[in-house]
């Protein structure tokens, strides 16, 4: 199998893929280190430890795959440079046709806003997001004194694997993430007031008539995914039946 990994440096989980048979994209921007990988693995790079000398924001992930004549989607596993994450987050809804499984380290602040649950502090557009996308799952956490040099922060591992449907049912998928965003930019408001500030008192209160298990009174973190779904769906509605009412 073909393995996509970020920032092998000198090549110690690269070794254990190698190990294990699978064959090994790895973008790697220092060129110095490409040259411990060149020393570490003599026999397998250029066959099965294909490097790019490339910073992976750069980088074409589904051409350099084409390229290599490597069937997509492949697997997805890397200690990922953190400074990347965000980044890293967005290849991987954009490019979610790429990878059948994702197995990556992240910062443990990052990984438990991940699989945070409705209502607590962690929870927010990142855990919708993924959630989304993706079943995630925090494995393990790691502490710093397993990196060199040892970093001032915990690590944790997590498995993505897409999903081939997303576990809701939404109308418009970038009008429920321009909901969720806009709600969580503004996590201390009630769910109602920062609704009224987009979409205006008549289209809430009929939002509220639609939805009256829904408490619009309560602030954006004790929704869960579905519950935005839901009213995503009825304001979704509700501006299509007032753009056909302004056009007749």
């Amino acid at each position: 199998e073909w393995v996509v990994e970020v920032g092998p440096g000198r090549g110690n989980l690269t070794r254990f893929l190698l190990e294990a048979g699978a064959n090994v994209l790895a973008y790697e921007p220092d060129r110095t280190l490409i040259g411990e990988l060149e020393k570490r693995f003599p026999l397998l790079v250029g066959e099965r430890l294909i490097v790019r000398n490339q910073d992976f924001r750069d980088a074409n992930v589904k051409k350099d795959l084409l390229e290599l004549d490597v069937k997509y989607p492949v697997k997805f596993v890397s200690n990922i440079p953190y400074y990347i994450t965000g980044l890293f987050l967005r290849h991987i809804v954009e490019k979610k046709e790429l990878y059948k499984l994702i197995v990556m380290t992240l910062q443990k602040e990052v990984a438990e806003r991940l699989v945070a649950a409705p209502g607590s502090i962690s929870y927010g557009f990142t855990t919708l997001l993924m959630g989304f996308h993706f079943e995630v799952r925090l494995l393990f956490h790691i502490p710093p004194t397993c990196f060199r040099p040892i970093p001032k922060v915990y690590s944790s591992t997590c498995l993505f694997i897409p999903r081939d449907y997303p576990p809701v049912v939404v109308k418009d998928e970038e009008l429920l993430f321009r909901i969720v965003k806009l709600s969580f930019n503004s996590r201390r408001k009630k769910l109602r007031t920062i609704l009224r500030s987009i979409y205006g008192r008549e289209m809430v209160d009929l939002v509220e008539d639609k939805l009256t298990h829904l408490n619009l009174h309560d602030r954006p973190e004790k929704l869960s995914l579905s519950e935005f779904a839901l009213l995503a769906n009825v304001i979704s509605d509700l501006i299509s039946k007032r753009e056909d009412h302004n056009s007749s």
